[in-house]
């Protein structure tokens, strides 16, 4: 039976050798499971998600004017080489190297990042992902599993045009809240 390692490795050798762009994580767990068998994949599922959202996660610090070769070379995401952090959504153990989010100075708050993301509390967590290409602000709950913290179906992500919405409307709705109107809405819908 094959172990974590022996996965981790065919899997970052299918990430490499793949057009992100175009493929997705249903057609890597395929492959994974024509080489490995349909049983070992479903055990070690969670794991595997995690390592590929690892995967995408790294590669999305990087410069966008890189190509993804030359990204690989400097940062690969290798367990082998990076200390594996593990974090709960509140930030309790390290920071991100190079935060996706920046906080403005003249902010009294304290917020917390893990691994890029944006510490909302609880298990929310607000990060930037990408999805065929596209940059998305994607707001969510997490949940943990094996002592990995996951992405839960609970959430939304926004394209840039939504989130310029809403960060235009921020202010209405930041007024209404502190008033307590519920009849304060802005559309942020694509047009």
């Amino acid at each position: 039976m094959a172990g974590n390692a022996e996965l981790n490795d065919a899997l970052q050798e299918l990430l490499k050798a793949s057009d992100l762009e175009t493929v997705t994580e249903r057609q890597i767990l395929i492959q994974l499971r024509a080489k490995f068998g349909n049983e070992v994949v479903r055990e070690h599922k969670a794991f595997l998600k995690a390592e590929i959202e690892k995967y995408l996660r790294a590669l999305s610090l990087q410069p966008l004017n890189t190509p993804p070769a030359k990204r690989a070379k400097g940062a690969a995401p290798d367990d082998a080489t990076e200390p594996e952090h593990q974090t709960s959504p509140s930030g309790a153990a390290a920071e991100a190297p190079t935060p996706s989010v920046k906080q403005s100075q003249e902010s009294t708050q304290t917020v917390a990042r893990v691994d890029g993301a944006l510490d909302l509390g609880g298990k929310k967590r607000a990060e930037i992902s990408s999805f065929k290409g596209m940059a998305l602000l994607s707001l969510r709950e997490f949940y943990e599993k094996d002592g990995v913290w996951l992405p839960g179906k609970r959430g939304i992500s926004l394209t840039k045009p939504q989130v310029e919405a809403l960060v235009a409307g921020a202010a209405k709705l930041n007024d209404a809240l502190e008033a307590k109107d519920a009849t304060v809405s802005i559309p942020i819908s694509a047009k």
